[in-house]
């Protein structure tokens, strides 16, 4: 979770973020996998249906939704979730949602692009902000 006073902080950072991922047009047109990985964190702040509200805002192209590391509680919560979703979300995006395990994740996922816990190359990224920087400079900015 994200502590509440790390919350404005969290939003800039997850808003640039989604920038850089977003500043080619392979991403933009083909989209791209998420990974989520529901092990690395348990800790709640009572603040996550709110951050939840803003990241649900980003206009996304997933092409697969990967739930990795979810307990049989967390799964049940999140298919309850899922089974809401259905009313106002496509089965389409719904269809690629998948519960899987890093192994199941990795079938689908480059080592080359994996996250370096679990020994992949990230993309060749050791430096996450400076990669952020390097995609925002390289934006194509429109001349007005």
């Amino acid at each position: 979770g994200i502590r509440p006073e790390d919350e404005a902080v969290s939003v800039r950072a997850g808003v640039l973020y989604f920038l850089a991922i977003h500043a080619d047009s392979t991403s933009m047109h083909d989209g791209i996998t998420f990974v989520i990985d529901t092990s690395t964190s348990n800790t709640t702040y009572g603040n996550e249906k709110q951050l939840q509200r803003v990241w649900q805002a980003f206009p996304l192209r997933p092409q697969r939704i990967f739930i990795a590391g979810a307990s049989m509680v967390k799964r049940v919560v999140i298919n309850g979730l899922i089974k809401f979703a259905s009313l106002f979300v496509k089965a389409k995006v719904l269809g690629r949602i998948e519960f899987a395990d890093m192994d199941r994740v990795l079938e689908e996922v480059p080592m080359e692009g994996a996250p370096q816990y679990v020994g992949g190359n990230a993309g060749g990224n050791t430096d996450i902000l400076e990669w952020t920087r390097q995609r925002l400079e390289a934006w194509p900015a429109p001349d007005i």
